[in-house]
C-alpha cells in the first residue's frame, strides 16, 4: 500500500510541474508578445507558441525547432537575420535579449545595403 502511495505522489508531483513548467514558459512567451506588439500564434496547452509580427519595420518570427524528440531550438528570426538557442526558452530575459539581437543584427544589415 505504501508503495501505491509513493508511485502516486511521485507521479502527481511529475505532472504538477510539467504543468508549472510549461505555464512559465508560455508565460514568458505571452509577456513578451505583450510588450513588443507580437501575436501569440498556437502554443495550446501541450503546443509550442509561435511570436509573429513586425518590430522596427523588420517582420518578426519567433518559434521552437524539434530537430528530433526532446531536441528543441528556440528560433528568431527578424528580416534576414536567424539566431538560435538550444531549448524551448522560457526565461523572458533571455527570450526578449536574443530578440534584440536578432533585430539589431537586421538594423546593421539593413544600414550595410
Amino acid at each position: 500500500m505504501q508503495v501505491l502511495i509513493s508511485m502516486l505522489v511521485a507521479a502527481g508531483a511529475s505532472v504538477s510541474m510539467g504543468v508549472w513548467y510549461r505555464y512559465r514558459r508560455k508565460r514568458a512567451w505571452r509577456t513578451l508578445a505583450g510588450k513588443r506588439g507580437l501575436k501569440v500564434v498556437g502554443g495550446g496547452f501541450s503546443g509550442m507558441p509561435e511570436l509573429v509580427g513586425e518590430l522596427d519595420g523588420y517582420p518578426i518570427r519567433v518559434w521552437v525547432s524539434e530537430v528530433e524528440p526532446n531536441v528543441q531550438f528556440t528560433v528568431v528570426n527578424a528580416a534576414q537575420q536567424t539566431l538560435r538557442r538550444p531549448g524551448f526558452e522560457q526565461d523572458l530575459d533571455a527570450l526578449t535579449g536574443l530578440l534584440d539581437e536578432a533585430v539589431r543584427r537586421a538594423i546593421v544589415d539593413a544600414e550595410k545595403a
